[in-house]
């Protein structure tokens, strides 16, 4: 499933993924793979994510959690065990 045209995470990586090792890529790709894949951490699905408080994510970190729900969303219909759950107002 090719996912190109989606932010990088450069930016945020640390506190986003704090799990991933120094070499993992910093785009969403890498971080499906990686979800799908496992055997990068001692982190394995099944995940359920929760994102607190969605209504105070600054305007320009949407773009990003958007993306970020949507490749959950993605891979939970592809039969990857995992799922997200949203607390706050989702425009």
């Amino acid at each position: 499933m090719a996912r190109t045209g989606r932010p990088e995470m450069t930016f945020m990586m640390p506190s986003f993924a704090p799990w991933a090792p120094e070499w993992h890529g910093h785009n969403l790709d890498a971080l499906a793979d990686s979800i799908r894949g496992g055997s990068i951490n001692q982190v394995e699905v099944p995940y359920r994510l929760v994102i607190k408080s969605y209504e105070r994510v600054g305007l320009g970190a949407k773009p990003m959690a958007d993306s970020f729900i949507n490749l959950v969303n993605e891979l939970a219909a592809e039969g990857c065990p995992v799922e997200i759950h949203i607390e706050g107002q989702r425009v």
